[in-house]
């Protein structure tokens, strides 16, 4: 039947994917091989140059990485999963049975294909919701929405995981009021989202979550903590481990082992691991080896319950940043294969105390609810091969989803009728129900069509107004009814980097308006800004170029490059009619989709000049130049992390993440992981070195102002006295906000107003050293002008007269003192000296 609105929905996993497509109005997975409900998100190249996904790919990868312990190599790999952890980076996969490199998105591509092919009656699928982590960034968002688009899919739009799972939960669970916590613990990537449901009516309001935390993470647990350091005891591995190509050669080797424990022990109190006879190669001393040990749950939870830990502590730092505790949940809503483990189940109860919802299938939770998500959004190409090209077309617009009991639905023709109107009416599938027939010509009409719990379906039947038949596509919608999705949240800030004169550096500044967790799509604005440089129509070399970022969170005054670059936004001369000249006032907008896509508006308000950009967010980051930067930043923070521990500042947790990003990078050859982790630990460390900052300002600040004061009791008057107190209201407003800017200015202004001070100060040595000489006549040029200038000097004094004034006659009184030039050195090197002290 013609439908307009999208049916498929995709979960592409990091370790496995599911496909699940609305129809008669309710969610169905699409069974993958007859039975299962979802498919390893591997990828195979044989030697007969065929694409093999799913589990037989996978068995074949586990087979590789054990029979490269024989030979200790990988350039022969042609089996690859987990690449979801790479995208957005230019990370390749080399095949050597096809000879090629394979990025990330394209391997998913392939994923995404073989997902199609599922589909029960062969209908093509060239539309669809892909879900991604909720904290992907917009580049690798971008880089999914490119295999998408590989994979034949023409119209995509993504969701967060944790969104989908929300509505597959919100349209399934009984009670429907509440705060839920969405704990997504996939195999490669952990979101945590918190949902606000009332009378039916689900809102997730904030996310958190860490891209590179999942069930691939307690493998290599297991792996590094049991089953390595079992072979190392028994036997000759010292070297092997010793070579880090080796090394993970193993580790990689024993992952497919790890994995049957984490599974197993899930369900068993204990596992017995036996390898296959000539399945590994052999050790340093040439014996062959052989995994043949027995664990038991606990040993194995011991190995995942930090990681555990770890997703748990995220979810408690979500509900506290929101005032909201775990008794304050109505449920806990599971996603991902991980969570059929007890561990987490029981730690969750533990920490959090509220009740784990298992309603719906962990496994399938987001590729359902990305199918109900994707029966709301309006098909762009419909049904193309089952569309009756003689059918006349309907435009019709309804909410898909409702929590009332009846829904309004505007019709009209999409085209004109030869005939005049039409007649339209909907029936129930069930024929428990029809609407009166309604008049509908090109500017259309409305009728109320009544909703019953569940999915609504309607068949839209069509006649002339002498009664016949007219066909009409579509001739089917469907509604459901019990639940309404409200619109997904930003998941992060989004904004430029621009120079900050008060940090001397280029920071981070979120736009007005694309803050983190407003509703998409959502616009950002960034006004009065001043151009730096002239830009000539036709010359490409004149441009602007405006950083775009991303921010998981924001602090003012870190930098930029501690955030996630989304792209440059360049305007160049060659797209231009007019001048524009230097310190131009400009205005920006960016707008963002649902999908994270961005547009970005700017408008030069003086010259009624409006350029629009499309943002190029498929930037794959470079692996190298992170692990360049990775190298190159460890040594930065250990040196920030001493000059601080100099300063009695405790650092205690920033070296404990220190360490841990080390072991990351020695371990792991995911530096885009390293990095971001290790960007976290330095925004800590910026915000401990302004701390640092601001209280060295503050006590120079005060040292500054209780100076001041001192001199105001010598050489102040009633004038400077007045001023001074303002100056220490001023001081304490200052210190009490923090304002390290307005400090500074402060500082500068006290330092003048005691530099003067102290200038007066010297101005009275000079009298009262030209008082004691007036009578010797050799130490005089002119006596009787030196008698008078005294004399003026003195009552300059006396008057608290302007320095400049008192200045003056003093540089007359040197130049009648004689001797002259080697005083006036010397007084020149006096002041030269005090000068450098005062603003020391």
């Amino acid at each position: 039947m013609g439908q307009n609105r999208m049916e498929f929905g995709i979960d592409l996993g990091t370790t496995n994917s599911s496909i699940c497509r609305i129809v008669n109005g309710k969610p169905v997975i699409q069974k993958i091989e007859v039975t299962d409900d979802t498919m390893p998100s591997c990828v195979f190249f044989n030697k007969k140059k065929n694409i093999v996904v799913g589990a037989a790919a996978y068995r074949n990868m586990q087979s590789e990485r054990k029979r490269a312990t024989l030979t200790w190599n990988t350039a022969s790999s042609n089996a690859f999963v987990e690449f979801k952890r790479t995208m957005g980076t230019d990370t390749t996969y080399h095949s050597s049975n096809m000879d090629a490199d394979y990025l990330s998105e394209e391997l998913s591509a392939e994923v995404l294909k073989r997902l199609k092919s599922y589909v029960g009656d062969g209908t093509a699928v060239n539309e669809a919701v892909v879900t991604v982590p909720a904290k992907f960034t917009v580049n690798q968002k971008t880089a999914t929405m490119k295999a998408a688009e590989l994979a034949g899919i023409t119209h995509c739009e993504l969701i967060q995981e944790p969104i989908a799972a929300a509505i597959a939960y919100g349209f399934n669970a009984e009670s429907k009021d509440g705060y839920w916590l969405v704990f997504d613990f996939g195999g490669g990537t952990f979101d945590a989202a918190l949902i606000r449901s009332a009378e039916g009516v689900i809102q997730v309001f904030d996310t958190e979550g860490d891209n590179y935390l999942g069930g691939k993470n307690m493998d290599y647990a297991i792996v590094d903590t049991l089953l390595v350091p079992y072979l190392q005891k028994e036997y000759a591995l010292d070297a092997t481990i010793a070579d880090e190509r080796k090394h993970q050669v193993l580790r990689e080797a024993m992952k497919p082992f790890a994995e049957e424990i984490k599974n197993s022990v899930s369900f068993n109190d204990k596992i017995d691991i036996l390898s296959n006879l000539g399945e590994l190669g052999s050790d340093e001393d040439g014996e062959e080896m052989e995994l043949d040990l027995t664990l038991s749950r606990n040993d194995v939870f011991a190995c995942m319950a930090p990681l555990a830990q770890k997703a748990i502590d995220i979810c408690l730092a979500l509900l506290e940043r929101n005032n909201l505790s775990g008794k304050d949940l109505h449920s806990i809503l599971l996603v991902g294969g991980p969570t059929y483990s007890p561990l987490i189940r029981e730690m969750l109860k533990e920490r959090l105390g509220a009740m784990v919802d298992t309603s719906v299938n962990p496994m399938t939770a987001v590729s359902v609810g990305a199918a109900l998500y994707a029966s709301t959004i309006k098909s762009e190409t419909g049904d193309v091969e089952k569309q009756n090209e003689e059918a006349l077309r309907l435009d019709m617009e309804y909410e898909s989803t409702s929590v009332e009991d009846s829904e309004w639905i505007a019709v009209k023709c999409g085209q004109p009728v030869n005939e005049g109107n039409i007649k339209v009416r909907f029936i129930k599938e069930d024929g428990s129900w029809e609407s009166e027939s309604i008049e509908v010509d090109s500017v259309g009409n409305v009728v109320e069509v009544q909703l019953d719990n569940g999915a609504n379906v309607f068949r839209v039947k069509a006649s002339d107004m002498k009664g016949n038949p007219i066909s009409v596509q579509p001739n089917s919608i469907s509604i459901m009814q019990g639940a309404k999705v409200g619109s997904a949240p930003l998941p992060y800030y989004i904004g430029i980097s621009a120079w900050d004169s008060r940090y001397e550096k280029s920071v981070f500044m979120p736009l007005s308006g694309l803050e983190k967790n407003q509703l998409l799509p959502a616009e950002g604005y960034l006004l009065t800004e001043k151009t730096m440089n002239d830009i000539h129509p036709g010359n490409e070399e004149d441009k602007i170029i405006i950083p775009v970022y991303q921010a998981d969170e924001f602090v003012e005054g870190n930098s930029s490059v501690l955030y996630e670059y989304v792209a440059d936004v360049e305007l160049s001369g060659l797209e231009i009619d007019r001048y524009i000249p230097a310190n131009s006032s400009v205005e920006v907008k960016l707008s963002v989709d649902t999908s994270e896509m961005m547009d970005m508006e700017i408008h030069f308000p003086d010259l009624d000049l409006t350029i629009n950009k499309h943002l190029d967010t498929l930037r794959h980051q470079s692996v190298t130049e992170a692990s360049e930067r990775v190298q190159r930043d460890l040594r930065l923070a250990e040196k920030s992390l001493d000059y601080l521990q100099s300063k009695g500042v405790d650092i205690r947790d920033e070296i404990r993440m220190l360490n841990t990003v080390k072991m990351e990078n020695e371990c792991s050859l995911e530096k885009k992981m390293v990095l971001q982790h290790l960007k976290e630990l330095y925004r800590r460390i910026e915000q401990m070195q302004l701390k640092q900052k601001l209280d060295d300002e503050e006590e120079n600040l005060k040292t500054w102002l209780q100076q001041l004061k001192r001199h105001q009791l010598h050489y102040g008057n009633s004038g400077t006295e007045s001023h001074i107190k303002d100056l220490e209201r001023a001081v304490n407003k200052a210190v009490f906000h923090r304002d390290l800017n307005k400090m500074q200015e402060l500082v500068d202004e006290i330092s003048s107003i005691d530099y003067h001070m102290a200038k007066a100060d010297h101005m009275r040595s000079c009298y009262y050293k030209f008082m004691r000489e007036i009578e010797d006549k050799e130490k005089w040029h002119d006596q009787d002008a030196a008698r008078s200038h005294v004399e003026i000097l003195g009552k300059l004094l006396k008057e608290n007269a302007p320095i400049e004034e008192q200045e003056e006659e003093t540089q007359i009184l040197w130049m009648l003192y004689k001797s002259q030039e080697d005083k006036a050195e010397s007084v020149s090197n006096e002041n030269e000296d005090s000068s450098q002290l005062l603003y020391h």
